[in-house]
Protein backbone atom coordinates (compact mmCIF):
# COMPACT_ATOMS: atom_id res chain seq x y z
CA UNK A 1 0.00 0.00 0.00
CA UNK A 2 1.24 3.50 -0.71
CA UNK A 3 0.43 6.68 1.15
CA UNK A 4 1.66 10.27 1.18
CA UNK A 5 4.92 10.48 3.11
CA UNK A 6 4.21 13.74 4.91
CA UNK A 7 1.83 16.06 3.05
CA UNK A 8 2.06 18.85 5.63
CA UNK A 9 5.81 19.25 5.03
CA UNK A 10 5.12 19.58 1.30
CA UNK A 11 2.29 22.07 1.92
CA UNK A 12 4.41 24.18 4.27
CA UNK A 13 7.12 24.26 1.59
CA UNK A 14 4.58 25.50 -0.94
CA UNK A 15 3.33 28.24 1.39
CA UNK A 16 6.91 29.21 2.30
CA UNK A 17 7.79 29.51 -1.39
CA UNK A 18 4.78 31.77 -1.98
CA UNK A 19 5.49 34.00 1.02
CA UNK A 20 9.22 34.12 0.34
CA UNK A 21 8.63 35.12 -3.26
CA UNK A 22 6.12 37.74 -2.29
CA UNK A 23 8.31 39.23 0.43
CA UNK A 24 10.19 41.21 -2.19
CA UNK A 25 7.00 43.22 -2.69
CA UNK A 26 7.65 45.06 0.56
CA UNK A 27 11.05 46.19 -0.71
CA UNK A 28 9.47 47.24 -4.02
CA UNK A 29 6.99 49.36 -2.11
CA UNK A 30 9.70 51.30 -0.33
CA UNK A 31 11.72 51.69 -3.52
CA UNK A 32 8.68 53.01 -5.38
CA UNK A 33 8.08 55.59 -2.63
CA UNK A 34 11.66 56.78 -3.06
CA UNK A 35 11.55 56.79 -6.87
CA UNK A 36 8.09 58.27 -7.54
CA UNK A 37 6.83 59.95 -4.39
CA UNK A 38 4.05 61.82 -6.24
CA UNK A 39 2.29 58.58 -7.23
CA UNK A 40 3.32 56.27 -4.39
CA UNK A 41 3.42 57.74 -0.90
CA UNK A 42 1.94 57.19 2.54
CA UNK A 43 -0.59 60.03 2.24
CA UNK A 44 -2.37 60.72 -1.06
CA UNK A 45 -0.80 57.80 -2.92
CA UNK A 46 -1.44 55.15 -0.27
CA UNK A 47 -4.03 53.35 -2.40
CA UNK A 48 -1.63 53.23 -5.37
CA UNK A 49 1.11 51.97 -3.08
CA UNK A 50 -1.11 49.26 -1.56
CA UNK A 51 -2.30 48.06 -4.98
CA UNK A 52 1.27 47.90 -6.24
CA UNK A 53 2.54 46.01 -3.17
CA UNK A 54 -0.33 43.50 -3.14
CA UNK A 55 -0.08 42.96 -6.89
CA UNK A 56 3.67 42.45 -6.73
CA UNK A 57 3.30 40.12 -3.74
CA UNK A 58 0.74 37.94 -5.54
CA UNK A 59 2.68 37.82 -8.80
CA UNK A 60 6.07 37.11 -7.22
CA UNK A 61 4.57 34.61 -4.80
CA UNK A 62 2.80 32.77 -7.61
CA UNK A 63 5.99 32.54 -9.67
CA UNK A 64 8.00 31.07 -6.78
CA UNK A 65 5.15 28.72 -5.80
CA UNK A 66 5.03 27.51 -9.42
CA UNK A 67 8.79 26.89 -9.32
CA UNK A 68 8.30 24.88 -6.13
CA UNK A 69 5.53 22.87 -7.78
CA UNK A 70 7.76 22.21 -10.77
CA UNK A 71 10.35 20.70 -8.44
CA UNK A 72 7.89 18.97 -6.13
CA UNK A 73 4.46 18.61 -7.78
CA UNK A 74 3.03 16.33 -5.09
CA UNK A 75 4.12 15.07 -1.69
CA UNK A 76 6.39 12.05 -1.82
CA UNK A 77 4.84 8.61 -1.64
CA UNK A 78 6.05 5.85 0.62
CA UNK A 79 5.39 2.14 0.58
CA UNK A 80 3.66 0.91 3.73
CA UNK A 81 3.59 -2.78 4.56
CA UNK A 82 0.59 -3.82 6.59
CA UNK A 83 -0.08 -7.12 8.24
CA UNK A 84 -3.53 -8.20 9.20
CA UNK A 85 -4.23 -10.66 11.96
CA UNK A 86 -7.41 -12.65 11.95
CA UNK A 87 -9.15 -13.41 15.16
CA UNK A 88 -9.14 -17.10 14.24
CA UNK A 89 -5.32 -17.11 13.99
CA UNK A 90 -4.88 -16.27 17.68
Amino acid sequence: MTKWKNPMVWFRGLVAAFVGGGAGAIASGFISVAQTPKEYNFNDGLQNLAVMIVGTFLLSGTVTAAAYLQKSPLPELEEVNTTSINKNDL
